[in-house]
C-alpha cells in the first residue's frame, strides 16, 4: 500500500538509506569479479550446505554460531555482506555482527 501522505523527499531519503545499506546479487557478483570486492561476503548457511558449495572467498559462519562469538568488536570499517539460501535468515545476522569477536 502506498502511503500518499508521505513528503517526496522523505521518500528519497528512505530510498537513498535503503541503497547505502542493501545490495543485491549482481553487485556482489561484480565486486568479487573484479578482485577487490572492499566487503567481507559471510556465508551463514550450514556446515552441510557450506561444502556442497560455497562462493570463494565467503567467510563461513553458521548463523547458529553467531551469538557464541559474539563478544568482541569488529573492524567497522570494513561492510559485510550476509548470505544465506534463506533471506529471512540472512537478514538477522548483520544485527548480530557488532558484538562479533
Amino acid at each position: 500500500m502506498i502511503d500518499r501522505t508521505t513528503e517526496p523527499t522523505d521518500a528519497a531519503a528512505h530510498v537513498a538509506h535503503r541503497l547505502a545499506v542493501e545490495t543485491d546479487i549482481s553487485d556482489v557478483h561484480a565486486a568479487l569479479e573484479s578482485g577487490a570486492p572492499g566487503f567481507v561476503l559471510l556465508d551463514s548457511r550450514s556446515a552441510e550446505a557450506w561444502e556442497q558449495g560455497h562462493v570463494p572467498g565467503a567467510v563461513h559462519l553458521p548463523g547458529r554460531d553467531i551469538g557464541a562469538r559474539a563478544t568482541g568488536e569488529p573492524d567497522r570499517s570494513v561492510p559485510v555482506v550476509s548470505h544465506d539460501t534463506v533471506a529471512l535468515r540472512a537478514t538477522p545476522r548483520p544485527r548480530a555482527m557488532p558484538r562479533l569477536r
